[in-house]
C-alpha cells in the first residue's frame, strides 16, 4: 500500500500547465529532459498539446493533497490523430526547432537530439497494430511503483472501453539499467514490436523503443481491469 493518499479525477484545462511541467520533469527516462534537450515549451508542445487539444475527455489526473502528480492521456481517435498531430503540431514544431538548430538558439546537446528526431526516430520505431488507439502517461519520481500507474491505466482502460474501444497501445523506451519487457505482461499488454534506438547516444547503454499492445475484448484483459 502507497504510504500517501491519491485519487484520480478527469483533466480540467487548469490542469494544463502542471501537466507540461510533469512532461518535462520526467521525459528522459523518469529524469527531466533537459538533460538532453533544452527547449521545455517545445517538447511538452510536442508531447502534450494533441491530447489536451483535442482529445481532453481522455485525459485524467492523478493527485495527492491537492498536488498533480502523474497523467494519463489518451487517444480514441487514431486517424484522427495522425493527420491533426502531424499537419498542426509536429511539422511546425520541426520547421521551428531545425530554425533554432541553425540559428544556434541551442546548444549542442539539443542540436543532436532534434537531427536524431529528424533522421533517425522515423526508421527507429517500432511498428504498432494499425489504427490502434494509444496512452501517454507519466508519474512524478517519488510516486511511482505504489499504484499510481494502475490506478491511471484504469481510468483510460474504462474510457475506452465505454467508446467501445478493441485495440490499445503504447510506446516505452527500454534498457539494460531500468525494467525489462515482461513488465506489461500483468497489465494485459504484450511486446508487439521493439528497435533499437541510437536517439540517445551512449548515455544509457543499448536503448530498445518498444510498442506494446492490449485487446480490450480479450477475457482476460476484461478480468484484469475488471471491465
Amino acid at each position: 500500500m502507497p504510504d500517501f493518499n491519491f485519487s484520480i479525477r478527469p483533466y480540467h484545462p487548469l490542469d494544463k500547465e502542471n501537466v507540461r511541467a510533469l512532461c518535462c520533469a520526467t521525459g528522459f527516462f523518469g529524469k527531466p529532459v533537459d538533460r538532453i534537450f533544452q527547449d521545455k515549451k517545445w517538447f511538452a508542445d510536442l508531447n502534450t498539446n494533441y491530447y489536451l487539444k483535442f482529445e481532453p475527455d481522455s485525459c485524467f489526473i492523478a493527485e495527492s493533497e491537492g498536488q498533480l502528480i502523474g497523467y494519463v492521456l489518451g487517444c480514441k481517435r487514431p486517424r484522427r490523430y495522425g493527420f491533426l498531430f502531424y499537419a498542426t503540431i509536429a511539422v511546425p514544431l520541426f520547421f521551428q526547432s531545425l530554425s533554432k538548430c541553425l540559428t544556434g538558439a541551442y546548444d549542442k546537446k539539443s542540436r543532436l537530439f532534434i537531427l536524431g528526431l529528424v533522421f533517425k526516430a522515423s526508421r527507429q520505431r517500432p511498428k504498432k497494430e494499425k489504427n490502434a488507439s494509444h496512452l501517454h502517461m507519466n508519474i512524478k519520481e517519488g510516486y511511482r511503483t505504489q499504484g499510481v500507474g494502475r490506478a491511471l491505466g484504469k481510468a483510460i482502460v474504462h474510457n475506452f472501453d465505454r467508446n467501445n474501444i478493441q485495440w490499445i497501445c503504447g510506446e516505452a523506451f527500454h534498457s539494460d539499467r531500468i525494467r525489462d519487457m515482461s513488465y506489461y505482461r500483468p497489465w494485459g499488454f504484450r511486446v508487439y514490436d521493439k528497435k533499437e534506438t541510437t536517439l540517445f547516444g551512449d548515455k544509457m547503454g543499448k536503448i530498445y523503443m518498444i510498442s506494446v499492445v492490449g485487446n480490450l475484448k480479450d477475457p482476460k484483459m476484461r478480468e484484469i481491469w475488471g471491465l
